[in-house]
């Protein structure tokens, strides 16, 4: 019989044998492996919600700049971070994007 290939005997063969025709690839295996620590911060927050939330009220009667700075932490390690992405706007009027509007901009684009 075959052997099932999961997720996680994927990743276990990639980690144990990187060039085996069937392991993924470094970038592959980096997010399996953050992916999966992000579910286990989830499940831990998850399970912890009040004493999280008790700790974060404890921290925040004396310093709540601290207890702020820690949820921004937490929030950050679970959440996706969002990325700057440019756009070069050639526009056959000349004018500056700037002076564009939002329609006319989604349709400079759509065009390039």
């Amino acid at each position: 019989m075959a052997e099932e290939f999961t997720s996680e005997n994927l990743l276990a063969l990639s980690l144990e044998q990187p060039t085996h025709p069937l392991a993924l690839s470094q970038r592959a295996v980096a997010q399996v492996t953050s992916n999966q620590l992000r579910h286990a911060f989830a499940q831990l927050l998850a399970g912890n919600l009040d004493n999280v939330q008790r700790w974060l009220e404890e921290v925040a009667a004396t310093s709540p700049s601290k207890a702020i700075e820690l949820l921004l932490q937490m929030a950050e390690f679970n959440l996706p971070r969002l990325k700057a992405m440019a756009v070069k706007i050639e526009d056959q009027s000349g004018r500056p994007a700037r002076e564009l509007s939002v329609a006319e901009l989604e349709r400079i684009i759509s065009e390039q």
